[in-house]
């Protein structure tokens, strides 16, 4: 929070950064969502900003191995995404990068003023590295169906996203929610036999109900029996800082999803709202917006975002799972 406080004094606005998502199949990209605010926390609404991402090598100060610019509209929430790697480039290829091999940090560069901390990218580029991994063929499910072991594969990996949780539901005017947890992450790989038919289920996002309602859960996606990743906990309503708990997974490399944020607001002068939680490995949470409905979470497995404000509103319906097979 001091680091926050003392971005807005030096430079007139913030930016809150809900989370990073990602996706391997061409054109490669890492999605990145935030919400630019000035001096007393208030949206920087339908404002042009412009953005610079450097991804540096090694450490937060290390080679800049790709630099990118954009130009970026805010929304009438001062909301904006970008998807690093399709920006205008001015040092590197972004197909180039080699994650499977070195540790990277992300610098976000806003009106030609770093934002201070520099991010180590820990997570995120996983997806990126297997689309490297030496398997040629790939095919994602969104939805529920069946898979069928193609002739002469003995050897396949899976990615899995739990659904993200959905986010609470305020009961009164000015009353808080909290977002929901995002869904867990698995990958693995394995062993299997040509023709062999595997049951793919993809868990659905936490659906919203009535006022004053907790969140509901995410459901839990699924490749047969053999690898599996749970959703995130729905938010709770009219919550004292109580989380939706992001999902899990037991595969061999795992990555929980994130704790969907209640909010605060009164911290150090400014007002954070309630957004959910990012799924692991996956889609951001949604936002939390004042006086209006929580945001969606983002595919894959992001949670929904709280509410708080007057009148009371419902939260955001998380983000559906989804599972990616490559061969």
């Amino acid at each position: 929070m001091i680091k926050k406080t003392k971005h807005i004094l030096a430079l007139g606005f913030w930016f809150l950064a809900f989370g990073f998502s990602v996706f391997a199949q061409a054109p490669q990209g890492i999605n990145y969502q935030a919400v630019a605010r000035d001096v007393n926390g208030n949206p920087i609404a339908t404002q042009t900003v412009s953005l610079e991402f450097k991804i540096h090598q090694t450490s937060s100060s290390g080679t800049v191995v790709y630099d990118e610019t954009y130009s970026k509209t805010t929304n009438q929430f001062g909301l904006f995404t970008a998807v690093i790697g399709q920006g205008t480039p001015l040092t590197g290829v972004f197909t180039s990068i080699t994650w499977a091999t070195n540790l990277f940090w992300l610098e976000v560069i806003v009106n030609g003023t770093s934002m201070i901390p520099i991010t180590q990218l820990m997570s995120v580029p996983y997806s990126l590295f297997s689309a490297n991994s030496g398997f040629s063929n790939m095919q994602v499910f969104n939805a529920s169906g069946n898979f069928v072991i193609p002739p002469g594969v003995t050897t396949i990996m899976v990615e899995v996203w739990g659904g993200g949780g959905s986010g609470g539901s305020p009961s009164g005017a000015g009353s808080m929610s909290s977002g929901g947890g995002g869904g867990g992450y698995g990958k693995g790989t394995y062993t299997v036999t040509p023709s062999s038919n595997y049951t793919v289920t993809i868990g659905a996002g936490g659906s919203v109900g009535a006022l004053a309602a907790a969140g509901s859960a995410g459901g839990t996606s699924s490749f047969g029996s053999l690898i599996s990743a749970t959703g995130g906990a729905g938010g709770t309503t009219n919550s004292a800082m109580v989380v939706g708990v992001g999902g899990s997974s037991s595969a061999p490399f795992n990555i929980s999803g994130g704790t969907g944020f209640t909010g605060c607001t009164s911290c150090s002068g400014f007002a954070l709202l309630p957004h959910g939680g990012v799924a692991g490995n996956g889609g951001a949470g949604g936002s939390g917006f004042a006086n209006a409905p929580g945001g969606l979470g983002i595919a894959p497995g992001g949670g929904g975002g709280g509410s708080v404000g007057t009148p009371p509103n419902l939260g955001g319906v998380g983000a559906s799972g989804r599972v990616v097979v490559w061969w």
